[in-house]
This record gives structure tokens, C-alpha cells and sequence, in this order.
């Protein structure tokens, strides 16, 4: 969209840090290309369709102004098309038969509304206009610790399901397969003011979970920052609550977890939520009636050798998808120490299967990776999105090592 929510949240210091730091060296050969585009182009993000297939969509310049673009592959890696123009890099999902759907953000009314705009591309090639479908003003009416400011969008056998988290807010929206709302309303809201951080995942069938980090208190006088509480409530496909407000795990701190939690759906039946607090990953698994299955658990993110011990990291956690019953959990992490002088990067891979257990850890090779999605392709391979020298890379990992890139972006 013309203006994103991160040139805009006064809480946006750890995009600052990475922005500024995370790219300035590269350990790997990346590019045969005589020369880089002659035009911006960053931001790279990776969305995973049920059957392989994935895209890459980047924020780019070519046409002189800030607008967005994607390169599709399929299930077995190879191009599909060429370039083409979306809404938004902020969410994607594949829906039936060829057809897929973007959202994004725009700061309207003044400065006043953070509105949400959906837009479906159908199979048959003629684009939907955006549509205009969640609304949070500007800036949050209270803002007290880490609020939540993240989304889900998925496809599911109904059509498109779309949770939209800001400030202490958050919206749940669904679509049928050609895209259109299913109902003028909302399907559920929460509106209290309560709502920290947010995760969501959803089956095929359109069951779902939202996940979310409050404070334990129902007013703000009475909210603490040493209170906090991980929730969860539970819908079936037709968003009625199968069980509603479940206390997970309580938290030292609202801003233990934040944005960086991560859920997936392990089946049609159970849920697994991921989140980072200081220098460990944390998980946990609930079935869909909000049972937990499998208690909480972590694993401890060990300091690099270099690194000061008191010295705590800015961590991310990123999901891939699931592929021959594994799929793997990425946390980036950012150290700064000596008054900002000196940072080092770290980039964790840990594999899971299906049932929720872990089956092995590694460290890659090149530290500054930018985790913002992940496509498996088996148990040894993943690729990553990474923006170098103007242009869009497809890095592809075996195991802890880059053995190849493809450049995307077409000049």
C-alpha cells in the first residue's frame, strides 16, 4: 500500500535497528548480474500455498512510486509467469483452482484510521477491485506495553479467512472462493482493551484459533506490567466460540512474547503456538476445544561465544510450512552491546514434526539472514527471501548451508 504501519507505530524501534543493521554485509556470492537494478526494491516476503506452491512479494520502485510485486513458483520450485502487480506485501493466500488473494494497509481519513483493503485475483486473469474491510483509528486509544500489530490470512474449503490484529484490537473477516465477504459485518471482534500480542491459524476446514497476550486486568487503571497472561479462543467454521478466553501460560511481561508469536495448524484438530522471550523459544500444542495437549516447553537459544551474557537479544520467530509430516521454526536473533557499538546476528533453525515434537536444532551458516518467511521444500532444503543491492534474491539452504540463489525481480 502507499504508506505502510511501519513508517508510522512509535513503537517501531526494533524495525529501526534492522533496517539499519541487517544488511550490511553479505557472506555468499550472490549474483552473476552485471549491474543491480536502477531502482529501490526490499522487503521481500514468502507465502506458502497447501500444495507446494509459494510466492515471493517485495515492495518495489520500478514505476517511480512505492508499489508492490510478485514472482510465483510452483510445487516443484520452477518460475511460474514472470513479475506481476499486487496490493500489498503484507498477507497472501493461494484459494482453489488457480486463484489467490492479497491485504494490506492504508492510513486514511486524516491520519486518523488504519484501514484494512482486500483484494481478490481469480483464476480467470480480470483482477477484483480492492475492498475496504477492517478499520482501527489512530493512534491506539490507550497504548500500554507491547500491543499487538500483526495479521493471518489463509485460505481454508469455504474460500479466504482473515485476522487482523492492531493496537488492542482485532477483527476477524471471511471470504468466500471468489472473494467476496461472506457477511457486511464483522465475523468476531475484540474490542477490549486487552489485546497485546496476536497470533492466528486456521485449518482447511475453517476451524481457527486466535491467540493473544493480555494483561490480566479488564480496565486500564488496574493493568500491570507485571501481569501478563497468553490466551486463546477457539472458533469452528461458522465463527461460533467452541471455547472462549483459555488461560495458557501466565508471563513475566507483556512484551515477553509480543508480536513475535507464531501459531500453525498441526491437523484439523490441534494448534501449535511458537513465541520468543529474551534468549529462549518457547511452544506449546491445544486441540481445538482448548485443550492443551502438549505442555508448555522451550528451548534455550544459547549467546554466541562473542557475545556478553548479560547482553539480551531482539529475537523474531518465523514458521514454515509443512512438508512431509516436518516443518521447521527460524528465530533470528539481534544482539547490541558496548553502548550500541558493537552487534552480532544469529539465525536458529529448530525442526518439529507433525505431532509437535522436536527432532533436531542447527545454526546457519550466514548470520544476517532476514527471516521473513520460510518455504520447505523436504526434510534438507528450505528457501528464503533476502533484498540485496536493489535486488530480490531466492536463497536455497541445505540444511545450515546457501548452495544457490535466484535473482526475482525482473529489470
Amino acid at each position: 500500500m502507499e504508506t505502510t504501519i511501519k513508517h508510522f507505530l512509535i513503537f517501531s524501534f526494533i524495525s529501526f535497528f534492522v533496517n539499519q543493521n541487517l544488511f550490511a554485509q553479505s557472506y555468499f556470492t550472490i549474483s552473476t548480474e552485471p549491474t543491480p537494478a536502477q531502482f529501490k526494491q526490499d522487503d521481500p516476503r514468502l507465502f506458502n500455498g497447501r500444495g507446494g506452491e509459494f510466492i515471493v512479494v517485495w515492495r518495489d520502485f520500478r514505476n517511480g512510486h512505492e508499489s508492490y510485486f510478485g514472482q510465483l513458483f510452483d510445487e516443484q520450485g520452477n518460475r511460474n509467469g514472470s513479475n506481476f502487480q499486487l496490493l500489498s506485501n503484507e498477507a497472501f493466500a493461494f484459494g482453489a483452482d488457480g486463484a489467490y488473494a492479497s491485504f494490506g494497509h492504508q492510513i486514511d481519513g486524516g491520519y486518523f484510521f488504519y484501514r484494512g483493503f482486500f483484494q481478490a485475483y481469480p483464476s480467470s486473469g480480470i483482477n477484483k477491485d480492492p475492498i475496504f474491510v477492517t478499520e482501527f483509528r489512530l493512534p491506539p486509544d490507550f497504548f500500554f506495553g507491547c500491543p499487538a500489530n500483526s495479521l493471518f490470512m489463509g485460505a481454508t474449503q469455504k474460500g479466504y479467512l482473515l485476522g487482523d490484529a492492531y493496537g488492542y484490537g482485532i477483527e476477524i473477516r471471511s471470504f468466500n472462493v471468489s472473494g467476496e465477504l461472506i457477511s457486511p459485518h464483522l465475523d468476531y471482534t475484540f474490542v477490549e482493551y486487552d489485546a497485546l500480542g496476536f497470533a492466528m491459524a486456521a485449518t482447511w476446514s475453517g476451524d481457527y484459533a486466535i491467540f493473544w497476550i493480555g494483561t490480566g486486568a479488564r480496565d486500564n487503571e488496574h493493568r500491570s506490567q507485571t501481569n501478563a497472561i497468553l490466551y486463546a479462543t477457539f472458533f469452528d467454521s461458522t465463527h461460533q466460540v467452541t471455547a472462549d478466553s483459555v488461560n495458557l501460560v501466565n508471563l513475566r511481561n507483556p512484551c515477553d512474547a509480543g508480536a513475535e508469536m507464531q501459531a500453525i495448524a498441526l491437523n484439523d484438530s490441534s494448534y501449535q503456538l511458537f513465541y520468543t522471550n529474551s534468549d529462549t523459544l518457547w511452544y506449546l500444542q491445544v486441540g481445538r476445544f482448548g485443550n492443551v495437549s502438549q505442555d508448555l516447553q522451550y528451548a534455550p537459544v544459547l549467546h554466541p561465544a562473542e557475545v556478553p551474557e548479560t547482553v539480551q537479544p531482539i529475537g523474531e520467530v518465523r514458521v514454515s510450512n509443512i512438508v512431509s509430516s516436518s516443518f521447521s521454526v527460524y528465530v533470528f536473533q539481534q544482539y547490541y552491546w558496548d553502548n550500541g557499538r558493537k552487534n552480532l546476528y544469529q539465525t536458529k533453525k529448530y525442526d518439529f514434526n507433525t505431532s509437535g515434537e522436536t527432532t533436531g536444532n542447527s545454526i546457519l551458516e550466514q548470520q544476517n539472514f532476514d527471516v521473513s518467511n520460510i518455504h520447505k521444500v523436504n526434510e534438507n532444503i528450505s528457501q528464503i527471501p533476502q533484498a540485496r543491492n536493489t535486488d530480490i534474491y531466492l536463497y536455497t539452504l541445505d540444511q545450515t548451508a546457501v548452495t544457490d540463489t535466484i535473482k526475482l525481480n525482473d529489470d
